[in-house]
């Protein structure tokens, strides 16, 4: 998978220090490490609107945070690209298109300490192909519709 994009919020001043650079190593790796089918060394999507599932991405993704000591919560929400990646997978996920309008709404909160940084990131697939499975929707909600 690759990174299309990182759109920084909220910076008050978390991004001068020397953790960011960790955090951005361990986002962009984790990134890159997401592949499809499982053994690939890219991330091919079956392009076919809403066939995919997006719970084993994100499990994936977890799992390597995890694995370099983080304890997941928030301050970076990755979306797929739109149009793109979004279209081919379920419906109930949110795209960085939807968000932008937020962004000014959200630039307001860091008058208030608490909250240091946020960002957006946007990912897109390395490729297409009819002849990779199709990624499982979870068994959650309307996933299964």
């Amino acid at each position: 998978m690759k990174l299309v994009s990182w759109d920084t919020i909220i910076d008050n001043g978390f991004s001068q220090k020397y953790e960011f650079e960790i955090v951005e190593t361990h986002i962009k790796t984790g990134i890159n490490l997401i592949t499809w089918p499982p053994g690939s060394d890219k991330f091919t999507i079956f392009p076919v609107k809403e066939a995919n599932g997006v719970k084993p991405i994100k499990e994936a993704f977890v799992a390597h945070l995890r694995h370099s000591g983080w304890v997941p919560s928030g301050g970076v929400l990755i979306v797929p690209s739109r149009p793109g990646l979004y279209n081919y997978l379920t419906d109930r996920v949110g795209n960085s298109q939807e968000l932008k309008p937020y962004y000014p709404l959200w630039q307001l909160w860091s008058q208030h300490q608490e909250f240091s940084y946020l960002a957006i990131i946007t990912v897109e697939h390395d490729a297409e192909s009819m002849n990779v499975p199709h990624i499982n929707k979870g068994t959650d909600g309307r996933a299964l519709l």
